[in-house]
Formats: structure tokens, sequence, C-alpha cells
């Protein structure tokens, strides 16, 4: 009785362990990409409340921003951004997280 209950412990123990490596890689997917650099225009997209920045770029893709700061003020501005990819967005979209925003025009 007592290896069957020592057996469970260590079994469950190991799973949790298991569990905890695989969330913490799944979040690491983007961390340690160089920071790239992109150019387009800047538009707010989607609808109040849930708006959001995004910029398309010269081939007419799309890249939702996340920054820390407010980047509504860029609206239809043309910019070059400096940061690295993440996941995508709610609606499959590819995200972009901003280190650095240069206005061009």
């Amino acid at each position: 009785m007592n290896k069957s209950k020592d057996f469970l412990k260590l079994l469950s123990k190991m799973s949790i362990t298991v569990l905890v490596l695989l969330l913490l890689t799944c979040n690491k997917k983007y961390q340690h990409q160089n920071p790239i650099k992109l150019e387009g225009t800047a538009y707010l997209v989607g609808n109040e409340p849930l708006t959001q920045m995004a910029i398309e770029v010269n081939d007419s893709t799309i890249y939702i921003l996340k920054s820390e700061n407010d980047l509504k003020y860029l609206q239809n501005q043309y910019i070059k951004i400096k940061g690295c990819f993440s996941e995508k967005s709610i609606l499959n979209t590819p995200c972009f997280n901003v280190i650095e925003i240069q206005r061009t025009r």
C-alpha cells in the first residue's frame, strides 16, 4: 500500500513539473528574436471599445501593434518601427511588439 502511495506522489510531482516546463517554453517562442524594422502606414482597426493600432507594410500585410504606450496619435501616418513578432491576435492576425517608433512623413 505504501509503495502505491509513494508512486502516486512521485507521478503527480513529475506531471506538475512537466506542465510547468511546457507553459514556460510556450511563452518564450518569440522572446529570443533579434529586433527587426518595419515601415508602413499606421491604422486604427476594430470597433470601439476594442480598437487596436495596426501597421500596413508595403506588401499589404497588416500587423497588430503592441506597445506599453498609446499609439493612437499615429493614425494614418507613415512610420518606421523596430521590434519583434509576437503571438497572433484573437483574429489570427500577426502581432508586432514595438520597441521604437519613428515618424517619417
